[in-house]
């Protein structure tokens, strides 16, 4: 699901034909420079909710470096929303 938005996004900025950018597809090889770094990085962070710090979104080289960040960004929100959910009967106990 998530693959699915990220690989969205990315065909949507690069105007690229469904299904030509892979998980496997470098910036390099999909000719994406540093406007379409920031105009996909901008969306990630509105679709997901999410602030991508300049030095992580620098280091993301390939398509799957991008779902690995934002995958493991969710599960973290997951985690901290049920972490939440669970303490707030906690309280006063």
């Amino acid at each position: 699901m998530i693959e699915k938005m990220i690989l969205e996004i990315i065909n949507e900025v690069l105007g690229m034909p469904k299904n030509s950018v892979t998980a496997t597809s470098t910036k390099e090889v999909l000719g994406m420079d540093s406007l379409d770094d920031i105009e996909v990085i901008m969306m990630l962070e509105e679709k997901f909710e999410i602030e991508i710090a300049d030095e992580v979104a620098e280091s993301f080289t390939t398509v799957q470096s991008i779902i690995d960040y934002i995958g493991q960004q969710e599960s973290e929100k997951t985690f901290n929303q049920k972490e939440f959910s669970d303490s707030e009967f906690d309280i006063g106990n």
